[in-house]
């Protein structure tokens, strides 16, 4: 085969399949974006004893997305690993993240051979430890104080975020706690609802007595 055979097939167009795959595709990604976002300012608002702006984030996050789209790049979210680092190095304002970055895009695109250099096990201990002081060991203790209701839900959310992904399981256990608060308050108003009746039936023996 030479040169003039060959033929480059160009993207025929889109379809129904491909239009939905996106679709379900983009939707699980926002979920898991603006959950790790969420997680990552709620675990920064701990570290330095301030208060972040949710609505903030979740727009600043969206808008980034979406113009990111329009060129043709992948699209993101906070990360929590360099966030922790940041944060432990004294950092406390939004310019170090964006300092953080243009320095990550310099080196990616200056210094890939130095990247290349970088060895993998390296990198998968960075990860070791970032999931190590992330990880809230104090849930272990939990389990012994929360309902048994609360530590199920717990399980749950966590095999299905390892087993599926991030938005699956906190989805599933939004859906969980939901169905517990549900019996738990339906069991506070039966409970009300007999002292009601009590203190009715007691109101009038009063009554009848009088």
């Amino acid at each position: 085969m030479n040169g003039t055979d060959f033929v480059c097939q160009g993207f025929s167009g889109y379809d129904g399949e491909l239009i939905t795959d996106a679709i379900v595709l983009g939707v699980i990604l926002c979920f898991v974006g603006l959950i790790e976002s969420l997680l990552t300012l709620l675990l920064v608002n701990d570290k330095t004893e301030s208060v972040g702006d949710s609505n903030r984030e979740c727009l600043g996050q969206g808008t980034a997305n979406m113009v990111s789209g329009l060129f043709q790049t992948m699209g993101g979210c906070a990360m929590i690993g360099q966030t922790l680092i940041n944060v432990g190095a004294g950092s406390r304002l939004r310019v170090s993240g964006v300092i953080a970055a243009i320095v990550l895009l310099v080196t990616a695109t200056a210094l890939p051979v130095v990247l290349g250099i970088i060895p993998l096990g390296a990198l998968v201990g960075v990860v070791i430890m970032i999931v190590i002081e992330t990880f809230e060991w104090r849930t272990f203790e939990w389990f012994f104080i929360l309902p048994w209701m609360d530590s199920v839900v717990i399980v749950v959310v966590t095999v299905l975020s390892v087993v599926t992904n991030l938005a699956v399981g906190v989805g599933v256990g939004i859906g969980m706690q939901a169905l517990v608060f549900s019996w738990s308050a339906s069991s506070r108003a039966k409970m009300a609802a007999r002292q009601v009746c009590v203190c009715v039936c007691v109101c009038v023996c009063v009554c009848v007595r009088a």
